[in-house]
């Protein structure tokens, strides 16, 4: 199970519930904990080890708050889905090991998304500007 948090941290946070500070690079638009790891998004995309916050960055680019892990293809590993780019941007669509983008939609603002499965079919449910939308991705 996959549970999505939002984050918006630009500079240097304090994380109290493991006793230790963090220089956060460039900035963080959101974030899904998944284990004993938690990925961010924004001038990257990375994973952190918890609780020592061990950073491995996955994918360099531009990331918005707009993105969830999610489990498509019913592996037990986490893939993403995310709104990459400025203004208008795409959704995109990665999966471990390599996490190369595939894109699934263009000409999109997102906000956030969670996994569902609609008339039997696995995908996405995404806010954008307000309102929901569904999207069915990969299965």
């Amino acid at each position: 199970m996959f549970r999505c948090i939002g984050l918006f941290v630009t500079a240097t946070v304090s994380i109290t519930a493991v006793e230790k500070s963090a220089a956060i690079p460039g900035e963080i638009r959101g974030a899904a904990l998944h284990g004993s790891a938690l990925y961010t998004w924004g001038t990257e995309f990375a994973v952190w080890s918890l609780p020592d916050l061990t950073r491995k960055i996955l994918a360099p680019g531009i990331f918005g708050e707009g993105g969830c892990l999610v489990d498509l293809d019913g592996n037990g590993a986490p893939e993403f889905i995310g709104y990459e780019g400025t203004g208008l941007g795409q959704l995109t669509y990665r999966q471990a090991p390599d996490w190369r983008p595939q894109t699934v939609d263009s000409q999109i603002e997102m906000h956030d998304c969670r996994e569902a499965t609609l008339f039997g079919r696995r995908g996405v449910l995404m806010v954008n500007r307000g309102m929901l939308r569904a999207r069915a991705v990969g299965m």
